[in-house]
């Protein structure tokens, strides 16, 4: 995982966090309802929700500020 944060750009490393992420929650849908996804769906649907995340984010104002506050 160091290679990849120090390798990929911020848009692939992203992809890669939010499939990787996809891939897990289907291990425990099949796990714990068992739901079974195959692993093509899986990617399909992390691009998907990455997709939808980077419209939302850009329709809507952001819920929490993009630089916090430094408290003293």
């Amino acid at each position: 995982m160091k290679f990849a944060i120090q390798k990929l750009d911020k848009e692939a490393l992203t992809r890669l966090l939010v499939v990787l992420w996809q891939l897990w929650n289907a291990q425990n849908m099949e796990l714990y309802q068992g739901n079974v996804m195959v692993p093509q769906d899986a990617v399909f649907s992390a691009w998907t929700l990455q997709k939808n995340f980077r419209i939302h984010n850009r329709i809507q104002a952001p819920l929490l500020p993009r630089r916090p506050k430094v408290v003293k």
